[in-house]
């Protein structure tokens, strides 16, 4: 139960984040309209949904891997990178 609860809490957590992205774009957008005093090209900002998306998904087992997509289709699995300093 415990996990469940925990990856819940982290679904939520990642929704708000993206509450707080998508409020800082509108509000961009917004000021740079006014600043040039004219209206910006292209599509405005969806409306800002604060709820948790109903296709979230969370791994309970290893919450480090990711569902990726390969040439084979999609695999769970995992983003491998390195890094190299002089020491």
């Amino acid at each position: 139960m415990a996990l469940i609860r925990k990856a819940k809490a982290e679904l939520e957590a990642q929704a708000q984040e993206r509450t707080k992205e998508q409020e800082a774009a509108q509000k961009a957008r917004e000021r740079e309209e006014q600043k040039t005093g004219k209206n910006k090209r292209g599509p405005k900002p969806k409306a800002i949904n604060q709820e948790v998306d109903s296709e979230a998904k969370a791994n309970l087992t290893d919450p480090e891997s990711r569902i990726m997509k390969t040439r084979k289709g999609f695999i769970q699995g995992y983003n491998a990178q390195t890094v190299v300093s002089q020491d």
